[in-house]
C-alpha cells in the first residue's frame, strides 16, 4: 500500500440526488470515484429515534481537495445538517496514482 487519499462519507435521501451529487464531484474533480448504495439508517434527529432508507456516498479523493469538496457539499447537499464524515488511510499505489493523476488533470 502506498499513498495518502481520502474517503469522505454522506447521506442523501433519494437515488436521484446521489447520482446527482456523485456526477457533479467527478466532473468538478473534486473526487475521482464516488460509489453509492442504499442503507437503512436509524438516528436521533428533532427530539426522536428515526428509521429512514438512506443512500451513502462514499467519496475518494485526495487530501488537497477537502475545503473544496467540503464547500461544495456544504452548498449544495439537501440536508439541512448534512453528515460529513473525513476517513484518511492508504491506498494501492497504481490506485492512488490514478485518483491523484484525474484530479491534477
Amino acid at each position: 500500500m502506498s499513498g495518502d487519499i481520502v474517503i469522505f462519507l454522506t447521506t442523501v435521501d433519494s437515488e436521484e440526488k446521489a447520482k446527482e451529487i456523485a456526477l457533479n464531484l467527478v466532473k468538478l474533480k473534486l473526487a475521482a470515484c464516488v460509489s453509492f448504495c442504499p442503507v437503512s439508517s436509524t438516528y436521533f434527529w428533532e427530539e426522536k429515534i428515526v428509521h429512514d432508507k438512506e443512500f451513502l456516498l462514499i467519496i475518494k479523493t485526495s487530501s488537497g481537495m477537502i475545503d473544496k469538496l467540503v464547500r461544495w457539499l456544504k452548498e449544495n447537499h439537501p440536508y439541512t445538517l448534512p453528515e460529513l464524515i473525513k476517513i484518511d488511510g492508504k491506498a494501492y499505489k497504481p490506485y492512488f496514482d490514478w485518483l491523484i493523476g484525474y484530479l491534477q488533470s
